[in-house]
C-alpha cells in the first residue's frame, strides 16, 4: 500500500513539475529569413543556450520564404511573445518595422546600428575588421597590398577596412564603381598594384555572374581572393571567412538571457561574432602560386578543391 501510494505522489510531482515548466516557460518567436542552414544553426544554438542555463523555452518558428510577413508579424503580436528572435535581414527588417512592444533580438544581419530601437538589439554577420587582417596576415604573411572594390553601399565598410588595415601596416588599394558592370574593368585597373583581394558584403556588385571575371584576373596575376562565403570559396575565391553560426545564436541566447532577467534591450550593445571559421580552395590557392599550410587547412570548416 505504501509503495502505491508514493508512486501517485512520484506521478503527481512529475506532473506538477511539467505545469509549472509550461507556464514558467519562455515564449519566443523565432523568425527566419529563408530555408538557410546557416539561419537554422543559429537558432539551434539559442535554444540550446538557454536549455544549458535551465531556461524553459516555448519556440515557435515562422520562415518568410513560406509564409506572408504581414500574417506572421500580426501572429506574433497577437501571442505577445516573450521575445522575438529575427534570424537574417528580412525577417530583422519585417520585425523593426511590426514589433514595437515585444523585445527583439535580431542576428545574420550587416549594419546592425540600422535595427537598434528601444526594444531591439542582437548579432551582426559582420567579422570585425581588425580579426579578419589578422587572420589574413598570419594565413597570406608578406601580401600586404590590399586590393577592394565597392560601391556607396559598401562605402562604410570599405571605410572601416581601409582605417584598420593602414594601423596594421597594410597598404589599401580601393576603387568606387557605380554598378556591377564596372566590376572588371575596376579590377583590371588595380591588379598589378596588388597582392591579395578582399570582397566587401555588397551585392550590387559581387553576385556569382560577375565574379567570375575576378577570379579570372586573380589566377593571372596571382593574387589570392577573399570570398564572403563558402559559396565563394566554392567558386574560385581562395578563402573565406565567416561567422560561427551555432555560437552567434548563443550569443543571441546570452542576450535574452539578460533580458529575461530584467535588462531593456535597448540598453544592451549589439555586438559582432565572437568566433570565426573559415573554408579554402585549396587549387585556387595554387593557380595563384600559394601553398596553404597543413595546420591552416586542417582548421578549415570546409577545403575545396583538393
Amino acid at each position: 500500500m505504501a509503495r502505491v501510494f508514493m508512486k501517485i505522489i512520484f506521478c503527481n510531482l512529475v506532473f506538477l513539475f511539467f505545469v509549472i515548466s509550461n507556464v514558467l516557460a519562455i515564449d519566443v518567436a523565432v523568425v527566419l529569413s529563408a530555408d538557410y542552414e546557416p539561419l537554422l544553426q543559429v537558432s539551434m544554438g539559442f535554444k540550446s543556450y538557454l536549455q544549458e542555463k535551465g531556461v524553459p523555452v516555448k519556440a515557435v518558428e515562422y520562415n518568410l520564404k513560406r509564409n506572408d510577413v504581414s500574417i506572421v508579424m500580426n501572429q506574433i503580436n497577437s501571442l505577445h511573445s516573450d521575445i522575438v528572435l529575427a534570424i537574417g535581414s528580412k525577417a530583422a527588417d519585417a520585425a523593426k518595422a511590426s514589433i514595437t512592444s515585444i523585445p527583439v533580438i535580431f542576428s545574420m544581419v550587416v549594419n546592425p546600428s540600422q535595427y537598434t530601437r528601444p526594444n531591439s538589439t542582437g548579432i551582426s554577420m559582420e567579422i570585425k575588421e581588425d580579426i579578419k587582417l589578422k587572420e589574413i596576415d598570419r594565413i597570406f604573411p608578406g601580401r600586404t597590398r590590399l586590393g577592394i572594390i565597392y560601391s556607396s553601399t559598401s562605402a562604410k565598410e570599405f571605410d572601416q577596412i581601409y582605417s584598420a588595415a593602414s594601423s596594421m601596416g597594410f597598404k589599401v588599394v580601393g576603387r568606387k564603381i557605380d554598378s556591377a558592370q564596372n566590376l572588371l574593368s575596376a579590377v583590371k585597373d588595380i591588379s598589378g598594384l596588388i597582392d591579395l583581394f578582399i570582397m566587401v558584403v555588397d551585392n550590387d556588385i559581387y553576385n556569382p555572374l560577375t565574379v567570375k571575371g575576378l577570379f579570372m584576373e586573380s589566377f593571372k596575376y596571382n593574387f589570392p581572393i577573399v570570398g564572403l562565403s563558402s559559396f565563394f570559396t566554392k567558386a574560385g575565391a581562395v578563402i573565406s571567412f565567416e561567422c560561427n553560426y551555432q555560437d552567434v545564436g548563443r550569443q543571441a541566447g546570452e542576450i535574452a538571457y539578460d533580458i529575461i532577467n530584467g535588462k531593456k534591450p535597448g540598453s544592451i550593445k549589439p555586438s559582432y561574432p565572437r568566433t570565426i571559421t573559415y573554408s579554402i580552395n585549396q587549387m585556387t590557392a595554387k593557380k595563384c602560386g600559394i601553398d596553404i599550410l597543413p595546420g591552416i587547412l586542417n582548421k578549415a570548416t570546409s577545403v575545396f578543391g583538393k
